[in-house]
C-alpha cells in the first residue's frame, strides 16, 4: 500500500459518506472547517503506521474540497486540539476564535479564553469581542506571563550573587581581624538571605 497510496484517487482513499460531507459543505465556512478537520482526524489516524498513506489521503480531502495540504493539516490540528464536546460548549464563537485560543497552549486555558470571549458579547452590541480584540489579549497575557518569569529568574540569580557576596565578604573580615561585631552581622545577613532562597525554592 505504500507505492499504492500515492497513485490512488480520492474515491478510494476517502470512504463514500466523507466524500459526499465534503462535497456538500464546500464553501460553507466553520462548517466546512470542522467537517475537513474532523475527517482528516479520522483518516489519518487509520493511517498513522503508515505516513504515504497519510500524506496521499491529506492532498485527496484537499483535492475534494479545493484547499490546499496544508489547509487540511491546519484544521485537522484544531479539530483535534477542540475535539466536538468543546465545541458545542461555544456555539457562538467562529473558526477564527477556536484558532486564536489555541495559541494559549493547553486546552483548559484555550477554553478560558473561549468563555472570556462568549462573555464579552455585551460589550460588542450582543456579539463575541473580535478575534483581533481576542489574539491581542493572549498576546498580552503571554507577554505578562513571560515578564513574570523572567523576573522570577532574576530574582533566583540576584538571592545566590547575594549569598556569593556574602560568604566573600565574611571569609574577608576574618582576614582582616574585623570587629566581631561586624562578622556577627555578616552572618546574620548570610542566614536571612539562606532563608530568603529556601522559602523561594519551595515556593517554585
Amino acid at each position: 500500500m505504500n507505492n499504492e497510496a500515492l497513485t490512488l484517487t480520492p474515491s478510494q482513499l476517502i470512504p463514500e459518506t466523507y466524500l459526499e460531507l465534503l462535497q456538500q459543505v464546500r464553501g460553507l465556512g466553520d462548517v466546512e472547517f470542522w467537517s475537513i478537520g474532523d475527517i482528516a482526524t479520522s483518516l489519518e489516524d487509520e493511517a498513522s503506521d503508515n505516513p504515504k498513506k497519510k500524506r496521499a489521503v491529506r492532498q485527496a480531502i484537499a483535492d475534494v474540497s479545493g484547499v490546499l495540504p496544508d489547509t487540511v493539516l491546519r484544521y485537522k490540528n484544531c479539530a483535534e486540539f477542540f475535539p466536538p464536546e468543546v465545541r458545542e460548549q461555544y456555539v457562538t464563537l467562529t473558526r477564527y476564535h477556536f484558532r486564536a485560543a489555541r495559541s494559549a497552549g493547553s486546552l483548559d486555558a484555550a477554553k478560558s479564553w473561549l468563555t472570556k470571549a462568549v462573555e464579552s458579547a455585551d460589550n460588542y452590541g450582543g456579539v463575541p469581542m473580535p478575534v483581533r480584540t481576542l489574539i491581542g489579549l493572549i498576546a498580552d497575557a503571554r507577554d505578562r506571563k513571560d515578564k513574570v518569569k523572567s523576573q522570577k529568574r532574576q530574582l533566583a540569580n540576584n538571592i545566590k550573587r547575594a549569598e556569593s557576596a556574602l560568604d566573600r565578604a565574611i571569609s574577608l573580615s576574618s582576614q582582616l581581624e574585623l570587629p566581631k561585631g561586624l562578622r556577627d552581622s555578616l552572618f546574620a545577613a548570610l542566614a536571612s538571605v539562606q532563608d530568603v532562597s529556601v522559602e523561594w525554592n519551595e515556593q517554585k
